[in-house]
């Protein structure tokens, strides 16, 4: 679905509940990018997986430990980082830690270890890297912002997603509405909730299938519900309440 059609298919259900006139075509187009943007939050989707690849001027001084994060790249994403020259064979793999781990191994370095964190919206990489690096970076993007009607989202080859994106436009434009229209409002926004867990149940299956060697790309830190900064490694959980 694009943008025209999210919009039209709210507003036919508008149009059912009221005779609607307050919700704009910049006002609707604010609610379906909302939505877009929490359902691409709402798990680790193998359809916002991306690689960044990055050449960072180098400064010469301990500032070239830490680089902020891309900024389409969700927060706590990144699973995986190497660091080369170019060539892909030149890219060496650092392990990941995390935040109190990697503090840690900087004060009992080993110079065998290379090694990386985040911390909020930054990167850390140990030892401090030098010459001209390109720094590789997995994580999950987060979708760009739609505004022509032929605009789509990252979920368009699936239409349980694409009918939880709907279901939270409908839940936050009946919730602005006020009024009676608020628990209608936060039923189609459970509604969407639940097709979002179950497109996810979905996806994992068939990754199950395909599960290689390389299965840490579904692991990812989750740090919504920690404690004290306390990093929590779940296997395909990857909230967020946006």
């Amino acid at each position: 679905m694009t943008l025209g059609d999210y919009r039209q298919a709210i507003l036919d259900e508008l149009t059912k509940t009221s005779s609607d006139t307050f919700h704009t075509t910049a006002i609707l187009n604010r609610f379906i990018n909302r939505a877009a943007r929490f359902a691409a939050k709402y798990k680790p989707w193998e359809q916002t997986q991306y690689a960044w690849k990055l050449t960072p001027t180098l400064a010469g001084d301990e500032t070239d430990e830490y680089w902020d994060y891309p900024e389409d790249c969700v927060t706590d994403s990144i699973y995986r980082l190497a660091v080369g020259t170019g060539a892909i064979a030149s890219d060496i793999r650092y392990k990941p830690l995390t935040w109190e781990e990697y503090l840690d191994h900087k004060e009992h370095y080993n110079t065998s270890d290379k090694f990386w964190t985040d911390h909020r919206r930054q990167y850390f990489i140990y030892p401090i890297v030098t010459g001209a690096p390109i720094i590789t970076l997995w994580g999950h993007q987060e979708p760009a912002n739609m505004s022509a009607d032929g605009d789509d989202t990252p979920f368009t080859d699936d239409v349980v997603i694409e009918e939880a994106i709907e279901a939270l436009a409908m839940g936050f434009a009946l919730i602005k509405m006020r009024g009676s229209y608020i628990k209608e409002g936060k039923a189609r926004r459970a509604e969407g909730i639940a097709l979002l867990n179950q497109a996810w149940e979905q996806q994992r299956k068939r990754q199950a299938v395909k599960k290689t060697e390389h299965a840490e790309i579904w692991e990812h830190t989750d740090l919504m519900n920690s404690r004290a900064g306390e990093r929590l490694t779940r296997r395909g959980s990857f909230n967020f309440d946006y």
